[in-house]
């Protein structure tokens, strides 16, 4: 099973143009890997995660989620479980860019918001 993530054209309303990823490197690392180990313990799964950094336009893949499994079901689950764990510690924060102007992400929520299209 796997996932593949994609930057959405709209947000909040908003017409994306692309979103900058920016990231605390060691410590996305280790949270990935522990993210990774507690879905092995918890479905007896393999899980693979890749997340980009950097300017990535509007359509492209920002992340892959990949997971293996001797059920479907486990697969499913985990894999929904690892990108909501992704959102919430990982330590990457979007840099969304509209036409017209630009807010700041953290996980889900919008924490800033600046110069935004009226």
């Amino acid at each position: 099973m796997s996932f593949v993530g994609t930057v959405r054209d709209v947000s909040r309303g908003d017409r994306v143009t692309s979103i900058f990823y920016d990231v605390y490197e060691p410590l996305a690392l280790s949270e990935s890997e522990s993210i990774l180990w507690d879905a092995q313990k918890r479905w007896n799964v393999l899980a693979a995660i890749h997340h980009r950094i950097g300017l990535v336009l509007a359509g492209e893949t920002s992340i892959v989620i990949a997971v293996s499994s001797p059920h479907r079901s486990d697969a499913f689950q985990a894999c929904a479980w690892v990108l909501e764990q992704v959102k919430s510690r990982v330590p990457i924060w979007k840099h969304e860019n509209y036409e017209g102007g630009w807010r700041w992400i953290e996980g889900s929520e919008a924490y800033e918001s600046r110069a935004r299209p009226k």
